[in-house]
C-alpha cells in the first residue's frame, strides 16, 4: 500500500510507513536495549534480545493487520530487522505464523540475510581464536 502525490508530470510515493515503522522499531529496540542493560544483561545480549523481539512483534503484527485496509508493515522494514541481527526470530516467526512464506522473493531475501549472517559468525569465531 504507497501513498503518491503528483508532483507535475512525475508521481512520487510518500516514505510515510518506512519512517513509521522503521522509527517506532528503533525506538522499540533502543528502549528495550535500555532496559536490558540496566538489569545486568551484557550489550551483546541486549542487543540480541531487542532486536529479536522486535522483529518478532513486527511480523506478528504485519500477520494481524494483513486481512484489514490498515497501513501495512512494508518489506523493507521486515528485512531492516532481520539485515540488523533479528534474521533468527524472523525466519522462526514467518514460519511459526506461516506469515510471508508463499513470497517467493520475500524468503529469498530473509534467507540470504541470514545465510550472510552466519558466515559473518564463523569466519568472526574461526579468527577470533
Amino acid at each position: 500500500m504507497h501513498n503518491e502525490q503528483n508532483f507535475g508530470d512525475r508521481k512520487r510515493k510518500i516514505s510515510f510507513p518506512y519512517a513509521l515503522y522503521g522509527g517506532l522499531g528503533a525506538i522499540f529496540v533502543v528502549l528495550l536495549f535500555t532496559w536490558c542493560t540496566r538489569r545486568g544483561w551484557g550489550n551483546g545480549t541486549s542487543y540480541f534480545f531487542s532486536v529479536n523481539l522486535g522483529a518478532t512483534l513486527f511480523f506478528l503484527y504485519d500477520k494481524l493487520i494483513s486481512p484489514f485496509d490498515l497501513l501495512r508493515v512494508p518489506e523493507f522494514v521486515l528485512h531492516a530487522f532481520s539485515a540488523i541481527g533479528g534474521s533468527p526470530a524472523a525466519l522462526v516467526t514467518q514460519k511459526i505464523f506461516r506469515h510471508k512464506t508463499q513470497k517467493k522473493s520475500f524468503l529469498f531475501v530473509q534467507w540470504a540475510i541470514f545465510i550472510v549472517q552466519l558466515i559473518v559468525l564463523v569466519l568472526y569465531i574461526y579468527f577470533k581464536g
